[in-house]
């Protein structure tokens, strides 16, 4: 090819190329506010109507997507992936249950008795409440609650002379828990009134101490305390206010407080029980109350009529005599 026709042939490309730019230009100020204006609902329509989006739970930037973003989707361009699809059921949940041994109670006294026999169980874990040692009484066919175990429940079983039998709640497994041997206080210079059937009087705790059921032994150095306090002393170590019933009658008295460390904070009494009688006595003043009491003949049991969580209990004292 000559020089002469290249040169022909690049002049011919460069026209026409410049022929179409300008043609371009012209059409697009020709058109210009064409071009300008935004889309209408309709334009919007028109779109929506070539490609029509199947309705889900979905929402984002993206359209609703039946397939026809798959694409757009794989890439992740919104941030937020379409929920998976679990099919079939799911994971098994195996529930792990605590295992027991003969360490996770304490038998701390037994009630042989045919008719209603008892125990005194402390589970392990078991924290003081209100003052008193942990644990408390407990006949066949309770459950009693394990703390170290999660708070898992065991079921008293049998009560027998010198040991108590637990088994779990499924009866899956059982074990026996023999009595707990402990040391005993001798120390006193008191006598309690000898039990029935005894001939001799036994030696008085120095401190009170729970010895059945809703039974306590009051200590010589809590005796001591007691008659030491005058009556404002006393109003400040369990504090009181009336309780009354639907005809706003006075019923008793609701303990309010109790303070730590005397000698009410370790016979028994929680915050919230209401007090109804004293020996008999109505306990609807507690001014009143005392005052009869303390004119009253001494005696070597002192009962209390009280009603907590909505059931009556009837707390007994044995009173050391000199």
């Amino acid at each position: 090819m000559s020089y002469k026709l290249f040169r022909l042939l690049l002049s011919v490309v460069g026209i026409a190329a410049l022929a179409g730019f300008g043609w371009t230009f012209y059409d697009f100020i020709q058109h210009k506010a064409e071009y300008n204006t935004p889309l209408t609902s309709e334009d919007v329509r028109k779109w929506r109507d070539e490609i029509p989006p199947a309705p889900t739970s979905f929402k984002h930037h993206l359209p609703d997507w039946n397939g026809t973003f798959d694409n757009l989707h794989k890439l992740n361009v919104s941030g937020v992936l379409p929920p998976e699809v679990v099919e079939g059921p799911g994971p098994e949940v195996v529930e792990v249950k605590p295992r027991f041994a003969e360490t996770d109670v304490t038998v701390a006294m037994i009630i042989a008795s045919k008719a209603n026999p008892g125990a005194y169980l402390i589970p392990a874990g078991a924290q003081p409440e209100g003052g008193l040692p942990p644990g408390d009484f407990y006949s066949e066919g309770d459950k009693i609650r394990v703390p170290a175990k999660q708070n898992a429940e065991l079921k008293v079983v049998a009560i027998r002379d010198g040991e108590v039998e637990f088994a779990t709640l499924d009866d899956e497994f059982s074990f026996v828990v023999a009595l707990a041997s402990a040391e005993v206080d001798s120390s006193g210079v008191l006598f309690n009134e000898a039990p029935e059937g005894a001939d001799e009087a036994v030696v008085a705790p120095s401190q009170t101490r729970m010895v059945a059921s809703d039974e306590f032994e009051i200590g010589t150095n809590d005796l001591d305390e007691l008659a030491q306090m005058n009556d404002d002393q006393i109003y400040s170590a369990v504090r009181t206010q009336p309780a009354r019933d639907a005809l706003q009658n006075v019923r008793g008295l609701r303990i309010t407080d109790i303070q730590s460390g005397t000698l009410f904070d370790r016979v028994g009494l929680k915050k919230d029980d209401v007090v109804l009688s004293v020996n008999g006595i109505p306990a609807k003043d507690r001014a009143e109350l005392l005052s009869r009491l303390r004119d009253a003949e001494p005696s070597s049991r002192i009962t209390v009529e009280l009603e907590r969580r909505g059931g009556q209990r009837t707390l007994t004292y044995r009173v050391p005599r000199r």
